[in-house]
């Protein structure tokens, strides 16, 4: 999604760069302020509905610029897991790692969502290109037949879903362009001042 609507993004900038020879370099500056804010503002709005850690969310979080024309933010899509959204084990298990059901909240402040039949349980290891382990997840699997088998692994929501809401979307949108309207303002300020003799 676009952090802001480009056009107005250019038309700031531009402004920015009619002051002369520092106008690019103002430019290059203000683009990095935008990019450093938008991250932690993307990070509060989409734990604002979804129940994860602000760590957790920002590993999902993608902020690039383009210099002078636009702000991109995206999210991975890849689900995640349900340990990251507070699972936890229901009941006592007959055998061990089996319980009774897990319990989880995806919406902060929202209600506890029960799967029946699941469980707790470490999934496949991950090898990266080079050949390095990075350890098995813990995974919520659930049974789809009886007594045990098949099962299948749940996941929640990605941040790219988070992202897609029109209140997420609204919201990143105003701030993005309220924050370069800002910065604008101030660096402008700042070059007018030190042009007038003795500022």
């Amino acid at each position: 999604m676009d952090g802001a609507d480009t056009r107005q993004l250019r038309a700031l900038f531009q402004r920015l760069e009619a002051v002369g020879k520092r106008g690019k370099a103002e430019v290059r500056r203000a683009t990095i302020d935008i990019f450093r804010r938008a991250t932690p503002f993307a990070v509060r709005a989409i734990r604002e509905n979804l129940n994860l850690t602000a760590e957790r969310v920002k590993k999902g979080v993608n902020v690039t610029t383009q210099l002078g024309e636009s702000v991109t933010i995206t999210g991975a899509k890849r689900p995640i897991s349900l340990i990251s959204y507070g699972a936890r084990q229901l009941g006592n298990a007959k055998v061990r790692g089996y319980g009774s059901g897990v319990s989880f909240r995806v919406t902060r402040g929202g209600s506890l969502t029960r799967l029946v039949n699941a469980f707790i349980a470490r999934g496949a290891t991950s090898v990266d290109a080079e050949g390095n382990s990075s350890g098995a997840e813990r995974v919520v699997f659930q049974r789809t037949g009886k007594p045990r088998l098949p099962i299948e692994s749940k996941y929640g929501p990605s941040i790219a879903d988070a992202m897609k809401r029109p209140k997420f979307r609204a919201a990143m949108n105003k701030f993005v362009t309220k924050t370069a309207e800002g910065i604008v303002k101030q660096r402008l300020d700042r070059i007018l001042k030190r042009s007038v003799p003795g500022g």
